[in-house]
């Protein structure tokens, strides 16, 4: 009789069990699209109908989890399965758009062009969560540099999956089954009259530490749809006009700001302005401590209408960011870190063509070397 009642029970507790594999949710849930493009499924199977497209950073409605796929209803009230590795949760998205507001009105540190489709990521990792993909030569503007080592591991964050509320009907079930007697559990098994030798574990060998690989610079950038995030640094090309890039010296240009413009009429350019730089240098490779190394004026001579550097710096510990005051008084102001770890604000104007330093009250300027001459006897 005991047999009798439990079969039936156990029978709708493995059904239960079964349906638990897809869970709807009693409230409502959000994920956005990163994938470049995903087909929306009209069932979970081998053999399935494509019932709709989805394109990158597109919000839908999560209905329901089932393994690796969910059900979702988009923005057009169609409903379907997708895979959950090409989703996004809510929380990158609103940690990509807490960035995209704290840089909503900053000005840019330079300009930069998409060498190829990029994803932009919520922190400067590879492994780290990415949602937005940057199309193929795509303008954007760049605002922060960051180092992290190529294998770095910052764990993505999967989709949060709720935990459902059971139904009315799963809970009359659960309290049927709490008054079902159970069998008796089968006796423990005999011990063997086989003698066996005693298994002594070896200790592990302690394992290579992982390769954190070479350093990478990353970028903090915004596109031209206002969203901020961080990019992978060589898959930019920075912004520089033609003329002042031949004169890197094999230097990487970082940035290069408009200080004012001068007029020559001999020029093609519009309404014959020709700009005067500050650019921004530093090693050719990725890895840097500090986001520059060194500081170049450019102005432009109109007798001879061609570019001639009016100042240099080199030998400085620089970081981002640069502020500049353009119009007929320029002036900008550079960042550099001591070797004790302190930071320094640098001031300079111009005055024509040429660049001076501005000293705070009690600062002095360093001395110059003077070399000794030697005098024939």
């Amino acid at each position: 009789m005991l047999l009798k009642q439990f079969f039936p029970a156990a029978l709708l507790a493995l059904a239960l069990a079964g349906g638990c594999k897809r869970t709807p949710l009693s409230s409502p849930e959000y994920a956005y699209v990163s994938a470049p493009q995903i087909f929306l499924r009209d069932r979970i199977s081998a053999v399935y109908n494509k019932i709709g497209t989805l394109t990158n950073g597109e919000r839908v409605v999560v209905l329901q989890h089932d393994r690796r796929f969910v059900k979702v209803r988009t923005s057009q009230g169609v409903e379907g399965w997708v895979e959950q590795r090409s989703l996004a949760d809510q929380s990158v998205y609103d940690q990509l758009d807490a960035l995209s507001k704290k840089f909503g009105s900053a000005p840019a540190q330079a300009h930069a062009t998409a060498r190829n489709d990029v994803n932009m990521h919520v922190t400067p990792a590879r492994d780290s969560d990415k949602l937005f993909q940057i199309k193929e030569n795509e303008k954007l503007e760049l605002f922060q540099r960051a180092v992290t080592n190529k294998n770095a591991v910052v764990h993505a964050a999967p989709i949060v999956r709720r935990t459902p509320k059971p139904s009315k009907a799963q809970l009359k079930e659960v309290a049927k089954k709490k008054g079902v007697e159970l069998p008796p559990p089968p006796p423990a098994p005999s011990v063997p009259a086989i003698a066996y030798e005693r298994f002594e574990p070896q200790p592990e060998a302690p394992k290579p530490a992982a390769d954190p690989g070479p350093p990478e610079d990353w970028w903090l950038v915004r596109d031209s749809h206002g969203r901020a995030g961080w990019v992978l640094g060589r898959m930019l090309e920075v912004d520089v006009p033609l003329e002042i890039a031949q004169y890197a010296e094999g230097k990487r240009i970082v940035g290069a700001f408009v200080l004012t413009t001068v007029e020559d009429d001999a020029t093609d350019r519009p309404n014959h302005q020709v700009p005067y730089y500050l650019v921004l240098t530093n090693e050719p490779h990725d890895g840097q401590q500090q986001d520059y190394d060194g500081i170049r004026v450019f102005t432009w001579n109109i007798k001879r209408h061609r570019y001639e550097t009016a100042y240099r710096e080199h030998d400085l510990n620089g970081y981002l960011p640069v502020s500049v005051a353009t119009g007929s008084a320029p002036a900008f102001a550079i960042h550099v870190k001591s070797a004790d770890g302190t930071m320094a604000e640098k001031k300079y104007h111009m005055e024509g063509v040429l660049v001076k330093r501005d000293y705070a009250a009690g600062e002095q300027p360093a001395p110059r070397l003077v070399r000794a001459r030697h005098h024939r006897r």
